[in-house]
């Protein structure tokens, strides 16, 4: 063979790899999310709670890390009253969430109907009585922003951050992101809701007790992200 056919040859080869890998890498881009329940049921039993209520949510069968098409915007949580005479009540103002990188404390808003005036007003308990359910969207206060110049307050960026931790990073920050993009292990945050349980014994206004839930995000395979793979 010719040097300059094998020359052509082998850019040829180069070339196909390379759109492969552009092409794998295009698929590569997909995270499913799940409420840690066995984590969540000990807690509640823990806290001596698991009679009083459930706690469930509800997510996508997966989500993008990169593309806008379908991010992580907020959480849709439903919580039960499996109590036959007392209310609960969740206290959004002491309830918060972390991120998968840590060491950040997120104050939690309840989206309510209509358009948000001020982030910083007091929110209104919400009441569950005995017997139902309270289903609510609930996102962290610094995804909020306000459209234009006086418009009303929306989401603005995703619930999580999952670009490249930042250079000045700590080395096990990396290795966990880099352990994430390669299907090797979970990312994971916490959501700390805060009830107040009302019953004969309780103080007024109900005694606050904090319930942790534990999400774990998981990295798929690209073949997952394959046209004949259900979505």
């Amino acid at each position: 063979m010719q040097e300059s056919n094998l020359l052509i040859l082998t850019i040829y080869f180069l070339c196909v790899t390379y759109v492969l890998f552009q092409i794998v890498n295009a698929f590569n881009d997909e995270y499913t999310i799940s409420l840690d329940k066995e984590a969540l049921e000990a807690e509640l039993k823990r806290k001596k709670i698991d009679d009083r209520l459930e706690i469930n949510f509800k997510f996508n069968n997966r989500y993008e890390i990169n593309s806008d098409r379908n991010k992580l915007q907020d959480l849709s949580v439903s919580v039960k009253n499996k109590s036959t005479d007392y209310p609960i009540y969740i206290d959004w103002d002491y309830s918060s969430m972390d991120d998968w990188f840590g060491g950040r404390s997120r104050r939690l808003t309840r989206m309510v109907s209509g358009s948000l005036d001020n982030l910083s007003q007091q929110q209104v308990l919400s009441v569950i009585n005995p017997g139902l359910t309270l289903q609510e969207k609930i996102v962290p206060e610094d995804t909020l922003a306000r459209k234009g110049e006086g418009g009303e307050i929306q989401v603005s960026k995703p619930l999580l951050d999952l670009m490249p931790p930042p250079g000045k990073a700590p080395a096990p920050k990396k290795k966990m992101y880099k352990a994430f993009l390669n299907s090797e292990d979970s990312l994971s945050f916490n959501v700390n809701l805060v009830m107040r349980f009302v019953d004969q014994g309780s103080s007024t206004g109900g005694d606050r007790v904090l319930v942790q839930c534990k999400f774990n995000l998981h990295r798929l395979s690209w073949k997952a992200g394959l046209t004949w793979n259900p979505k």
